[in-house]
């Protein structure tokens, strides 16, 4: 595993319950705002249960399409046990759940 993808699995796991980032703000916080595909690959490869990787989603509050196993319904089931309140467009209230580090 590199670095990068540790330092990026450490930073996701300072999202508190109840918050979500984006990946681009995670990316900025790796030093890098162009780093967002990398972000989403090290998630994607992430098999670790205790890095919450399902807090971090698009930058307008949606999910993403690919989420593990389980997808988008999933995803959305992790966050809404963490009571994190969706729109009516399906997307994350991200003026009540957004986390910036």
């Amino acid at each position: 595993m590199s670095d990068l993808y540790k330092n990026i699995y450490e930073l996701v796991k300072q999202i508190p319950e109840g918050k979500v980032t984006t990946y681009g703000i995670l990316a900025m916080s790796t030093g890098n705002p162009r780093r967002s595909r990398i972000v989403g690959v090290a998630l994607s490869k992430c098999n670790d249960i205790s890095i919450p990787c399902h807090r971090v989603i698009r930058k307008d509050g949606s999910l993403p399409e690919t989420f593990g196993i389980g997808g988008q319904p999933y995803q959305r089931y992790l966050l809404e046990s963490e009571n994190i309140e969706f729109l009516d467009d399906g997307k994350v209230n991200l003026s009540k759940h957004l986390w910036l580090f």
